[in-house]
């Protein structure tokens, strides 16, 4: 009898110890919590912060206003050094301001900032870091002053809306049985939401930043009436460019021709592996890859023939 007394008490001990280092594995490393977005998973990276500046109506560099930042732990872990920063137009230099921060996992904090900003400035930028970061495309937003090319139109987050959202959010954005509410939401909050999946919701990655300006812009009030959506700006003339031997025409010699046709054995004495020698046979060269006989055997991609016949068209360029 004390013989299995002992033994259950042994027992009991190794599950007892057994349980507690798997709940220090735990702690160390914690499980991943994926979520499903559609037919994939999303899985939260261990460690990620991203950042959202917004600035008020008709703010200028001389009257910023009250500069919002928004810092948000979209990772599992709490980060307790968070470096953040407010530039003036480009993310280096001296920042306007900067802070240390501490955030918990699911967490934001919300900065409310007095900023001087210099004479000129078109833009703010704004950028929050963390060691480890596992997803650091989030980490940096610029806002711009004015914003004329840029602004957002309540239509066309409208129509985007109908077309993308209101099957799950609802017609008026306020939500259903499916997916929550949706009203007053910021850009920053959307163009996440739809590039990282949120509470099993699937990923929108053809949305632009626009588009979720144009999202938040309607959200802010359905009710509201609404400007047409501007039309679109012309095209811009397509720019051609005559290759150059430097830049495009070496790459493609070395790669097809220069392994035979290099210094005195080069055949038929048609040398390659110089500009001055490509220059000089360049026609010859050229009528040899559109006829499909260079390099022996393997003849060279119609690109890179397009290539060599723009830069002999051009003057064979250096």
């Amino acid at each position: 009898m004390r013989r299995i007394l002992i033994a259950t008490l042994a027992a009991v001990a190794a599950a007892s110890l057994t349980a507690s280092r798997r709940a220090a594995r735990a702690e160390e490393e914690p499980e991943d919590e994926g979520e499903s977005g559609g037919s994939a998973v999303v899985v939260r990276p261990q460690r990620d912060v991203a950042c959202d500046l917004r600035l008020a109506s008709g703010a200028t560099a001389q009257a910023p206003g009250d500069v919002r930042l928004v810092v948000r732990n979209r990772g599992r872990r709490n980060e307790p050094r968070v470096e953040v920063a407010v530039y003036a137009d480009v993310a280096s230099g001296t920042p306007l301001w900067s802070a240390r921060m501490a955030v918990r996992a699911h967490r934001r904090v919300t900065r409310h900032l007095a900023l001087e900003v210099p004479s000129g400035t078109t833009s703010l930028v704004a950028v929050a870091s963390c060691a480890g970061d596992g997803q650091p495309g989030n980490d940096v937003d610029r806002e711009s002053f004015g914003e004329p090319s840029g602004s957002p139109y309540p239509t066309a987050g409208a129509a985007l809306f109908a077309a993308s959202c209101a099957s799950c959010h609802g017609a008026d954005a306020r939500g259903t049985p499916q997916a929550p509410a949706l009203l007053g939401r910021s850009a920053g909050d959307v163009y996440e939401a739809v590039h990282e999946g949120e509470d099993g919701m699937p990923r929108f990655p053809g949305i632009t930043w626009q588009d979720a300006r144009n999202l938040a812009a309607w959200l802010a009030d359905p009710s509201a009436p609404v400007d047409p959506v501007p039309p679109s700006p012309p095209a811009p003339p397509p720019t051609t460019t005559t290759p150059t031997y430097t830049v495009n025409v070496r790459t493609i010699l070395t790669a097809n021709c220069t392994s035979c046709h290099t210094g005195t054995s080069a055949p038929v004495g048609v040398r390659l592996d110089t500009y001055a020698t490509a220059s000089a046979n360049a026609s010859r060269a050229l009528a040899a890859m559109q006829g499909g006989t260079m390099p022996p055997g393997r003849p060279m991609s119609a690109s890179n023939v397009q290539v060599f016949a723009d830069w002999v068209a051009g003057g064979t360029p250096k």
